[in-house]
């Protein structure tokens, strides 16, 4: 039962099944047709034969023929389309049947009515059992006799349908010859189509396990261009992203391990050092604060963290509000002004007009703009700007943050919206960086439905460009 279960049983019966019904629908159909068709065709020709035996009695009855040539004609008419023909008079007695030999009929009445309709001038055609007179069924044709444009009797010629039922045995055994031979053509292209839609199935359902253990690696070979086709593509494309996805992870838990061990690590060491007296009361005070600036990077690593994780869940509601820009900047800049002078750096804002009103959650633009600027200040060296420039455009603002840091390597571009991703790994830990200012950055600003870009020169500078909607 299992094998009907599956997609190939399934469909291997519905060839089957649609198969079979159409052989025994079209046999059933072509029977009836050839039985219809046979048996208009024989009433034709008794119709036909009515008519030329109406003639030659007619020219009996001017002189121009004898009887014997009438009885000739007649039998003639019998033997060639083995039908038993009936002269009947206007009473509806037999005086005339071609089939001597046989039981006799004469004086015997035929049924009124067929007798009343011929009188009438029809002609009466049908098929089945004429009395008690034949052992088989019969196409009877009943024609009026005209004598002198006058009814005078009727002329009735029975067929026997005996050849027509053997003729449609040897059409019916044709008809099943036919079907068993399709139904094996069936069989056999039913089940090569079956495999062929089954087998990529079922290579995509072990891979599909494949991947529920972890392996991801697993790409399904599939050469059709049909929907089968674009679904292994689609499977192929899943399992290289989740593959990504879980290099990502592994990245993502090997960096949060080794952010979180280095200052541990140094907090743990200073703090035994002091407590087993390593360090003397006079170093101590240096030294808690160092163990002071590890805990704010711990602090801000694990902020940064759940920031990121509520902003990818979409658990991060934004509040908008009609905000006046150039002041939001201002006050922005105003809180790095003591480093910003600690390195002897140059921080302005660019901007044409007093007042810049964009609708945006200002609480969300301002972490945006302090993660840019907290990015620059870190790579810019001392003596060199910091710009923040602001640039209307059709319905967007561009808000830009541009330094004179040491720049972004070409081919590290396009990674730098990566988690805990640093383009200089050896120095970036030293400036305090976490690695997830810009994730963050690129997070936010997807978040509320805008674009950043950025470009850099290596050695020049990079500047970061992102959008807001005007108010």
């Amino acid at each position: 039962m299992k094998a009907f279960r599956s997609i190939f049983g399934k469909l291997m019966t519905t060839y089957l099944v649609v198969i079979l019904i159409t052989v025994l629908v079209l046999g059933i159909l072509f029977s009836q047709l050839f039985q219809n068709f046979y048996l208009h065709e024989r009433k034709q020709a008794l119709l036909e034969a009515g008519q030329r035996i109406n003639s030659i009695l007619l020219n009996y009855r001017q002189g121009q023929i004898s009887w014997d040539q009438v009885s000739y004609v007649i039998h003639g008419i019998d033997r060639s389309m083995n039908a038993e023909i009936w002269l009947v008079d206007s009473e509806g007695r037999v005086y005339l049947d071609s089939r001597p030999g046989e039981e006799q009929w004469f004086s015997n009445h035929l049924g009124a009515e067929d007798m009343a309709r011929v009188l009438r001038a029809n002609v009466v055609t049908r098929t089945g059992f004429f009395g008690n007179r034949f052992d088989v069924a019969v196409i009877s044709v009943g024609i009026p006799l005209f004598l002198e444009d006058e009814v005078a009797g009727a002329i009735f010629l029975h067929s026997p349908i005996y050849g027509i039922e053997s003729t449609l045995q040897q059409v019916n055994r044709l008809i099943l010859i036919a079907a068993i031979i399709t139904s094996i053509f069936a069989v056999l292209i039913g089940y090569f189509m079956s495999r062929r839609i089954s087998s990529p199935l079922q290579e995509i359902s072990h891979a599909a396990l494949q991947m529920a253990d972890g392996d991801f690696n697993k790409q399904v070979t599939v050469n059709s261009e049909d929907e089968i086709g674009r679904l292994a593509e689609s499977f192929n494309y899943m399992a290289q992203q989740l593959q990504q996805l879980e290099d990502m992870r592994r990245e993502f838990i090997a960096n949060v391990s080794h952010e979180l061990r280095s200052p541990l690590t140094s907090i743990k060491g200073f703090v035994s050092g002091m407590l087993d007296g390593t360090i003397n009361g006079s170093d101590q005070h240096r030294y808690l604060q160092i163990v002071s600036s590890e805990t704010n990077r711990l602090s801000r690593l694990v902020n940064d963290l759940l920031d990121l994780a509520r902003i990818e869940a979409g658990k991060v509601e934004l509040s908008w509000q009609r905000v006046e820009l150039n002041r939001l900047l201002r006050g922005v800049i105003l809180k790095f002004i003591p480093r910003v002078e600690e390195k002897q750096l140059e921080v302005s804002l660019d901007t044409k007009e007093d007042e810049v009103w964009v609708t945006t959650d200002p609480d969300r633009l301002e972490q945006i703009i302090v993660n840019l600027l907290d990015n620059a200040l870190r790579f810019t060296p001392s003596g060199k700007s910091i710009t923040v420039a602001v640039e209307s455009k059709a319905e967007k603002i561009l808000i830009s943050v541009e330094d004179e840091g040491t720049g972004i390597p070409p081919e590290q571009l396009k990674d730098i919206w990566e988690r805990f991703h640093k383009a200089d790994k050896a120095r970036t830990r030293s400036k305090g960086g976490t690695g997830l200012g810009l994730a963050i950055v690129k997070k936010l600003v997807q978040a509320m439905d805008e674009t950043i870009t950025v470009e850099s020169e290596q050695g020049q500078g990079s500047r970061f460009t992102f959008t807001v909607s005007k108010s």
